[in-house]
């Protein structure tokens, strides 16, 4: 249970680095599009778009960050496999959490293993996968930690 708690929350920071990239798609390229093809409506979307940013893409954006930064200080190592075994997927997450802060804290192993649905692989673990590879190895927490960086530094 603790595995997908920790793949939610790296989720949800997964989105909140992107929501940056959407932001700046819409403002390059479908707002310009908007004006020239269809200006009626274009001060609307904007303002709708506006509203989401500020009102849930903002918001969002620093929730899952002041999140994902209490989660990483329980989470010493996590990693996330997929194999292929026959026709079946098997995502197994492997973890090792502190289960309190502080000099007393007990270090426990996790270990999960799910079968998971080849359209739910993750699109780097299917190109992978796609290279006739059985399996694929995510160090999630350097992963995570790196998107984190980068929406701090790009902030």
């Amino acid at each position: 249970m603790i595995g997908l708690f920790i793949i939610g929350v790296g989720l949800l920071l997964v989105g909140a680095v992107f929501w940056a990239d959407v932001c700046e798609w819409f403002s390059e390229h479908a707002y310009p599009w908007l004006q020239l093809n269809v200006p009626s409506l274009a001060p609307y979307i904007l303002d709708a778009f506006k509203f989401i940013d500020e009102n849930v893409g903002v918001p969002t954006r620093r929730v899952v960050v002041k999140a994902w930064k209490k989660v990483r200080s329980y989470v010493l190592q996590a990693s996330v496999e997929f194999e292929k075994v026959g026709g079946r997927y098997i995502r197994r997450v492997h973890s090792f959490l502190q289960d309190k802060l502080g000099e007393d804290a007990k270090i426990v192993e996790r270990k999960e293993e799910t079968e998971v649905p080849y359209e739910n692989l993750p699109e780097s673990v299917r190109a992978e996968m796609m290279e006739r590879r059985k399996a694929a190895k995510v160090d999630f927490v350097k992963t995570r930690d790196q998107e984190l960086l980068s929406m701090e530094q790009g902030a």
